[in-house]
């Protein structure tokens, strides 16, 4: 949000925080531990909410197979899925537009799933959930002032790292060329059109029309 100082009422660039880790495994999205995260994420848990039924699930989408359901229901293994919902994943996507390839990032996959165990595995209930990430991220950060943004973008334009490389689409590649002209770019005054009151229009039969001098 933008706001205004008491030293200096103009509006000012918001603050901003960098987060970084330096745990970093990065997955890959054909990874079987990221294909069962995202399916979960699209079940509707509300309905087929016990871990029977999801195993079931995931056998049926040929996520897991026999043997690895099976192991899963026994309560010495059930630990294992467990894991693997309550997990957070660095995903590499796949690059399938030019957006995805200039950025080259990845992606937080949250895996936010409580798990409710009773007397039986089959029966123990999977529930989405929320939780702060916080924590995926080192207890340090960097801290931007608003005024420092604009020296940031210039130096890491120099890197080549800007809009239009990070962008592709032709919005942003207009709005770059702005941002790197802004400098060349002086403010003019109103267009005044000019008259001469000596020379006037006159016309004829021969001609459609010429100036003469008053």
């Amino acid at each position: 949000e933008e706001y205004e100082t008491e030293e200096d009422p103009v509006k000012q660039e918001p603050y901003g925080v960098v987060y970084y880790t330096r745990n970093y495994y990065p997955s890959q999205s054909a990874d079987k531990d990221v294909k069962i995260v995202t399916a979960l994420a699209s079940y509707d848990l509300s309905k087929e909410n016990t871990i029977g039924m999801v195993l079931d699930k995931l056998k049926m989408d040929n996520l897991i197979d026999d043997e690895t359901k099976a192991c899963w229901l026994k309560k010495e293994y059930v630990g294992e899925f467990i894991k693997i919902i309550q997990r957070n994943y660095m995903v590499v996507p796949t690059y399938t537009n030019e957006r995805l390839q200039r950025q080259n990032g990845v992606f937080l996959l949250a895996s936010m799933f409580s798990v409710s165990i009773g007397t039986s595995v089959k029966d123990g209930v999977i529930t989405k959930s929320k939780n702060n990430l916080r924590d995926e991220f080192d207890s340090q950060y960097f801290y931007i002032k608003g005024e420092n943004k604009d020296s940031i973008l210039k130096e890491l334009d120099l890197y080549n790292i800007n809009e239009a490389t990070l962008f592709p689409e032709l919005e942003h590649q207009l709005n770059y060329i702005r941002y790197a002209n802004a400098d060349f770019t002086q403010s003019v005054t109103e267009f005044s059109k000019y008259e001469d009151d000596q020379f006037k229009v006159v016309y004829d039969n021969k001609h459609v029309g010429h100036l003469v001098r008053k």
